[in-house]
């Protein structure tokens, strides 16, 4: 379908309304795309001519850029939108130069509020022609991204501290013990992973790769000395310091001779508190500064 641009209507302050006509169309079509242009809230949608003045304004450009449609429309041309580098430079005569070549453009480009804010959009240009195919304008649809970007940039730099701070995988079902090592190691640099059980503290082994195991042993279900004996077997347990941290009590003689081997590094619970623990992982995993 070709639609062209044959009624800008008054645009008094705040009425952002206009209308685009189909050369072989219905009223009821005609009302429809005009519901869907002032609809569209969290896009800008602008129409333009061939050189580059503004024709029609929808109520996402208003909120995007701040003008008003009286502000604007026959009034302004596109550079009002650009950041000056891109006008300066040439980028936005280059890339109006591409959509009347090629008939589309598509791309992130600076933008400029009217109160002077930059911000960033996805925008794409199409070139509107007339029933005999002829250019006539460009309409110009875009979004602003800039909380995307930042969202991005934010998941990038947690991703990039994630990678730079140890993992320290803390199995113990002791919901106490879990928080009391879980608020140490955090505020030494490190990044504790607790998990309740042997089970799902293999599984995380296998995920988080951790630079070292803080292993109770008395848990329900698969215990800290099945756990040793299965983690020693995957490709990071042979290397992995475990530090065992249990009660005297849970110590049997049969499991003080298994971890003479698998496990020298023996804490005891409820001597000194965390702190035995803390400087054992120290001495074997430096945190990151």
């Amino acid at each position: 379908m070709i639609w062209k641009v044959t009624e800008m209507g008054k645009h008094a302050r705040g009425n952002n309304r206009y209308r685009f006509l189909q050369e072989s169309g219905t009223g009821e079509q005609v009302a429809f795309l005009n519901s869907i242009l002032e609809s569209s809230t969290e896009y800008s949608i602008v129409a333009t001519d061939l050189a580059g003045t503004i024709l029609a304004w929808n109520e996402g450009a208003r909120r995007m850029y701040g003008y008003e449609a009286a502000d604007v429309v026959g009034k302004a041309t596109l550079a009002l939108l650009h950041h000056p580098d891109d006008v300066r430079s040439g980028q936005a005569k280059t890339i109006l130069d591409e959509v009347v070549r090629t008939g589309k453009w598509e791309g992130t480009l600076r933008r400029v509020r009217q109160n002077g804010e930059e911000f960033t959009a996805r925008v794409t240009k199409t070139l509107r022609r007339d029933p005999q195919g002829r250019p006539i304008g460009i309409t110009l649809i875009s979004h602003d991204i800039t909380e995307q970007e930042r969202l991005t940039a934010q998941l990038a730099r947690q991703s990039r501290e994630r990678s730079d701070t140890p993992a320290v995988l803390v199995v113990d079902d002791d919901l106490e013990s879990q928080k009391l090592v879980e608020t140490a190691l955090t505020e030494l640099g490190y990044r504790p992973v607790c998990m309740p059980d042997g089970e799902s503290g293999l599984a995380a082994a296998t995920k988080e790769r951790p630079a070292a195991v803080v292993l109770d042993l008395r848990m329900p279900g698969r215990g800290g000395l099945e756990f040793l004996d299965r983690f020693r077997h995957t490709d990071i347990g042979g290397t992995t310091p475990v530090i065992v941290w249990t009660r005297a009590s849970y110590l049997a003689s049969q499991d003080q001779s298994r971890l003479a081997e698998a496990a020298p590094l023996v804490v005891l619970k409820g001597r000194g508190g965390v702190e035995p623990l803390v400087k054992a992982l120290q001495a074997c995993v430096p945190a990151s500064p």
